[in-house]
């Protein structure tokens, strides 16, 4: 991949729950919409429950459409988070404490008075080599791993909202801004126009379409405006 070539991002929604129809995908929403923002081209979203196998198929198959894959959940101290078991097999690396991970989450404890559950001691396993992204809103840090000659590069974060979102702006996003941002060439106009139909907008902007094969076009309906979204 060239350095003025785009980063293909693929998003990996872990939780049986959501395959259930319990809980919508909302981590899966918002990064989307963050990482495109950012310049990221988003061309897969995946959900899957909470199976090793299943998620190690998961992350295989979108390493073959995207250069990163950022993933939400799997991450917590119960039998089926298996997010990092998944990765620890599929590259090969052992799972070991990490030992500041371990800390941080035994002081966690200790700040709301409450005795930490053996369990939880399976949130600072972490693949060797793995880059640890400890979690300043609770317990289950995060990690990335490098890629490989089949594999993507993985980040993940933990499902909670209220730990995802800020995890991926103070942890993720500055590792991406180190070793990604050069190779991020793309940017987005939005358009907003009020009181014409969809279809006229469509006609407005026709001759965008297909005059550069660098240039999307997207038309998007929202909140009584139309929306026209150039991303280059």
């Amino acid at each position: 991949m060239s350095l003025t070539s785009r980063v293909r991002v693929a998003l990996l929604s872990t939780g049986s729950e959501i395959l259930q129809g319990l809980y919508p995908d909302t981590n899966s929403q918002w990064m989307a919409e963050r990482l495109g923002a950012l310049g990221f081209d988003v061309v897969a979203i995946r959900a899957v429950g909470d199976d090793e196998l299943a998620t190690r198929r998961a992350i295989a198959a979108l390493s073959r459409e995207a250069d990163l894959i950022v993933s939400s959940g799997g991450l917590g101290p119960t039998e089926d988070d298996v997010l990092r078991v998944a990765c620890a097999r599929l590259w090969h690396r052992p799972l070991v404490v990490d030992a500041r991970l371990l800390r941080q989450i035994e002081r966690r404890f200790r700040r709301f008075r409450r005795p930490m559950p053996e369990s939880n001691r399976r949130q600072a396993l972490i693949p060797r080599g793995a880059t640890p992204l400890p979690n300043a809103w609770g317990t289950a840090p995060g990690l990335i791993l490098p890629g490989t000659k089949s594999l993507a590069t993985l980040i993940a974060l933990p499902g909670p909202p209220l730990e995802l979102q800020p995890m991926f702006e103070k942890r993720a996003l500055p590792w991406l801004r180190r070793h990604l941002w050069p190779r991020i060439a793309k940017g987005r106009t939005v358009i907003q126009t009020i009181g014409w139909p969809e279809s006229r907008v469509n006609e407005a902007v026709a001759d965008l379409f297909g005059a550069d094969p660098g240039l999307e076009v997207t038309i998007l309906a929202r909140g009584g405006k139309i929306e026209v979204r150039l991303t280059a």
